[in-house]
C-alpha cells in the first residue's frame, strides 16, 4: 500500500455520508486504481514528457496496425455489403430514443449483411487517411486514445445464415475468421449467464468484445486503462443502435464469468481478456421483417 492509498482511505473516510456508507469501500482496488491514475498539473507536465517520446514515425506506423490475425482461419468475407451503405435512413435521434435493454427474443437467423452492419458499425474503419508517404491509417466508429484501437471483436453466432460458430472480426479486411464451429449455445448461456434475466435460448449471437492492454498501456501507463474501458463502453452503444436500426434488440450482460470466456475464447486473459458481452436477437414483440 503506498502513499497514495493511504490519502485515498483518509479522503473516503470524509465522505462517508449519505446511504452509501463510502468509507465501506476504502479498500476497493477500483477505487484505489482510480485514484493512483489520478493526474494533477506536476504529473500532467511529466506525463506529457513521457508521451512526446513516441512521436516517432516508427511509434506511429508500429501503432496503427492493431489487426489481430488468426493464420489458417478459414474467412468469411463481408466486402460485398459495404456497398449496400447503412441499413436505414433511421433518425439518430430517434435510434437514441428508442434505445432499451432487449431482453426476450423470437428465434431468428442472422444473415451475413446483418452481420456485417453490427460488426462494422461497431469497430469497423469509417475512413482512411494517409501517414507519410505510403502509410493509410485505419480510423474507427468509435474514439479511441491516440488512436491505438486496444479492442478486439469476437461474434458467438448462435442462429445464422452461415455456418454457427465463434468468429473472430478482421476490420482491415472486412470479413470474420472463423475459429471454431458448432452450436455453442449451451456453453455460452453457462459462461455468460443473462438466464433468467436474458433470454439466452433464442438470441442470436452475443458479442464479446476484449482488450489488448499493451496496445493502449505501451504509450499511456496506468491511465491508458482508463482509456480502454471508455473505448468498451463507446463500442457497446455503437452495437446497441447498429441492431435497433436492423430491427434487431441487444442487451449488455455484466455478469460473465472471466476466466471461462476468456478460455472459450483462446486467449490468455492477461495480456487480452474479455471487457464486456453483448448479446443480440430479434425482439420478441417485434414482428418487423428484415
Amino acid at each position: 500500500m503506498d502513499i497514495h492509498t493511504l490519502q485515498h482511505k483518509k479522503r473516503y473516510g470524509k465522505f462517508d455520508t449519505g446511504p452509501y456508507g463510502l468509507e465501506k469501500y476504502a479498500d476497493s482496488q477500483a477505487l484505489i486504481y482510480h485514484e493512483n491514475s489520478k493526474l494533477d498539473r506536476f504529473l500532467a507536465r511529466r506525463y506529457g514528457i513521457g508521451l512526446a517520446r513516441f512521436d516517432t514515425d516508427y511509434f506511429r506506423q508500429r501503432s496503427q496496425r492493431p489487426y489481430k490475425v488468426y493464420p489458417g482461419a478459414k474467412r468469411v468475407s463481408l466486402t460485398e455489403y459495404q456497398l449496400l451503405g447503412p441499413p436505414s435512413q433511421a433518425d439518430y435521434f430517434t435510434l437514441l430514443g428508442n434505445r432499451r435493454s432487449e431482453r426476450i427474443y423470437t428465434p431468428y437467423d442472422l444473415s451475413l449483411r446483418e452481420l456485417f452492419v453490427l460488426c462494422h458499425y461497431t469497430y469497423g474503419i469509417s475512413r482512411y487517411e494517409q501517414l507519410g508517404e505510403e502509410e493509410k491509417v485505419g480510423f474507427r466508429y468509435a474514439p479511441s486514445g491516440g488512436g491505438l484501437y486496444p479492442l478486439e471483436l469476437y461474434v458467438a453466432l448462435l442462429a445464422g445464415d452461415v455456418e454457427l460458430g465463434l468468429y473472430h472480426y478482421r476490420p482491415d479486411v472486412e470479413a470474420l475468421e472463423r475459429l471454431k464451429s458448432g452450436d455453442f449455445r449451451s456453453e455460452v448461456a453457462r459462461i455468460v449467464p443473462g438466464a433468467p434475466f436474458v433470454d439466452m435460448d433464442n438470441c442470436s449471437a452475443v458479442f464479446l468484445v476484449t482488450s489488448v492492454a499493451e496496445r493502449a498501456m505501451l504509450k499511456y501507463g496506468d491511465r491508458g486503462y482508463r482509456w480502454i474501458l471508455m473505448e468498451t463502453g463507446a463500442i457497446a452503444q455503437n452495437t446497441g443502435l447498429s441492431a435497433l436500426a436492423l430491427g434487431l434488440g441487444s442487451c449488455l450482460v455484466g455478469g460473465f464469468l472471466d476466466d471461462e470466456v476468456n478460455r472459450f475464447l483462446g486467449i490468455n486473459g492477461v495480456s487480452e481478456t474479455v471487457q464486456k458481452c453483448i448479446v443480440i436477437g430479434k425482439p420478441a414483440d417485434d414482428d418487423q421483417d428484415n
